[in-house]
């Protein structure tokens, strides 16, 4: 794990400062063709590029992968809370007991739940979601405080154009029943 991930890390952060800092310099040029040290390399600024082109990829859905060793631990990425990248070259599998809510998967893996049951259909979905389903065998039983009783609870999946999330579990026909559970049954949570 930490060689592999050590080079992967290496390598993909190099790419990254070093398309930052080529950006930098061709937007700073005073020329067409900007001379190789327009610019002194600063990680301060170079930082900041990086941050904000992540930021402007995540609002517009696209993928974007930034490798990063999280929390005091040391833990790589893609076995922390933080992770979305369904294909990461990483990552192996998708499993509902430690997924993340908002975490990104595969087509394929969308597709295998989808066919593993007949699946509730999310229709239209809610909100940003355009379309999804729901594994039709109940995940848990949580009390709905909108009628006062326990209720069945779905693993949930949407998906967003060609890009496919599981959205955690929740109450049939939802995509985001958090604030209706009493102990909402979570392993992680992926930010949007």
């Amino acid at each position: 794990m930490g060689e592999k991930f050590e080079d992967f890390l290496t390598a993909k952060n190099g790419l990254i400062d070093n398309a930052a800092y080529h950006l930098a310099c061709a937007i700073a040029a005073k020329e067409a063709v900007p001379s190789q040290d327009s610019l002194e390399w600063d990680m301060a600024y170079i930082g900041e590029i990086v941050d904000a082109a992540e930021q402007i990829l995540k609002e517009h859905v696209l993928r974007h992968c930034h490798p990063f060793y999280e929390g005091d631990g040391r833990v790589p990425c893609y076995h922390g809370k933080d992770c979305t990248v369904a294909d990461c070259p990483l990552k192996s599998g998708f499993d509902i007991a430690a997924a993340r809510r908002g975490q990104e998967i595969t087509e394929e893996q969308y597709n295998h739940y989808l066919n593993i049951l007949p699946p509730i259909s999310l229709k239209g979905g809610q909100g940003f979601w355009g379309a999804g389903f729901q594994l039709s065998e109940p995940y848990s039983h949580e009390q709905d405080t909108r009628i006062g009783r326990p209720r069945p609870t779905y693993a949930t999946f949407t998906s967003c154009g060609s890009r496919y999330f599981y959205q955690g579990i929740n109450f049939a026909g939802e995509v985001d029943s958090r604030p209706y559970m009493e102990n909402y049954p979570e392993t992680g949570e992926v930010s949007e």
